[in-house]
């Protein structure tokens, strides 16, 4: 029996593992940037909503090819891979859906503030009213992700989403083009994971046979 509980301990100890690189935590506030380059180019350029929502959207590929390149090529080689359990497998699938209804509804939100909400800045009601919905959603999404994944950090950054789009919104309703809190909380959020980062590569050496 001890055998068994200890499995299930080494289990959860590698599962936790996936966030003690800082690879998520770099990419969490890293993901705010593009956020707020489309709220600041809706607001602020010439071009058309669906312009500006290509550009700074395009911009999510650059954070995203980070995370993948860190997990492949520096995270994997030093822990290798692991398969975990089917009940645990089972958490992660319900959570998949969580997050992918998630993005559909945070997709419709950004929608709908692009093309009908900054043409009529002055509403303050309704921006209100869709960034209510939008932190809503994004903290709920991300206790959900801090309970299921292990990663009681996720808590505070689901806050840190929330309030980062409400303080851009305020700001640039009163005419402030640097959404300067939101960068605050994306560094202090990239900071975490470069700190984080650093301590897994000193204590992850890369295997000798592994060194080219």
């Amino acid at each position: 029996m001890k055998t068994d509980i200890d499995l299930d301990e080494l289990e959860k100890r590698a599962f936790k593992s996936t966030f003690e690189d800082g690879l998520w935590d770099m990419y969490l506030g890293l993901m705010l940037l593009p956020l707020m380059v489309w709220f600041v180019m809706v607001s602020a350029s010439d071009l058309p909503d669906v312009a500006n929502t290509i550009i700074a959207m395009s911009l999510l590929l650059l954070p995203l090819a980070g995370f993948w390149y860190g997990k492949k090529h520096v995270v994997a080689p030093r822990l290798g891979m692991v398969t975990f359990s089917p009940a645990r497998q089972k958490k992660r699938k319900k959570l998949s859906l969580v997050l992918a209804l998630s993005v559909l509804v945070t997709f419709l939100l950004v929608l709908m503030t692009g093309l009908m909400l900054f043409p009529v800045w002055e509403n303050a009601p309704s921006w209100a009213f869709l960034v209510l919905l939008f932190g809503v959603n994004i903290i709920v999404v991300f206790s959900l992700g801090a309970y299921y994944l292990d990663f009681p950090r996720a808590y505070l950054y689901g806050w840190f989403y929330a309030i980062t789009v409400a303080s851009t919104f305020w700001q640039l309703d009163r005419g402030m083009h640097i959404p300067l809190i939101g960068l605050i909380l994306a560094g202090i959020m990239v900071g975490i994971g470069l700190v984080l980062f650093v301590r897994f590569w000193r204590s992850h050496p890369l295997p000798k046979e592994r060194v080219s």
